[in-house]
């Protein structure tokens, strides 16, 4: 995430499996995975590993994700039925987040 990164990269000791490239917040019963709402990507315009947050569904591209640090945008095609489960969660999808 660059020479400044807005996230402390740290290492925790967990008897829980968490996987790498995730990003996770830790809360007092273990590890959440962000997983689908943050993630961690490869910015196609910085060529920097970003953390990014789901910001809308483009009916072509996918979802789209706009990273924390400097405003990027990228799509990831595989989050969009994750992403539209969290939004509605009784089958009623749309376009918007």
């Amino acid at each position: 995430m660059g020479d400044h990164p807005d996230f402390d990269h740290m290492s925790i000791t967990t008897t829980e499996t968490l996987a790498d490239d995730i990003f996770y917040i830790l809360s007092p019963t273990g590890a959440i995975d962000l997983t689908p709402l943050v993630v961690i990507r490869p910015c196609p315009t910085c060529h920097q590993r970003e953390v990014a947050y789901a910001d809308k569904l483009d009916k072509n591209k996918g979802v789209s994700l706009k990273t924390f640090d400097r405003g990027h945008v990228l799509y990831e095609p595989s989050l969009v039925d994750e992403i539209r489960t969290i939004a509605h969660p009784h089958g009623n999808a749309s376009d918007a987040i």
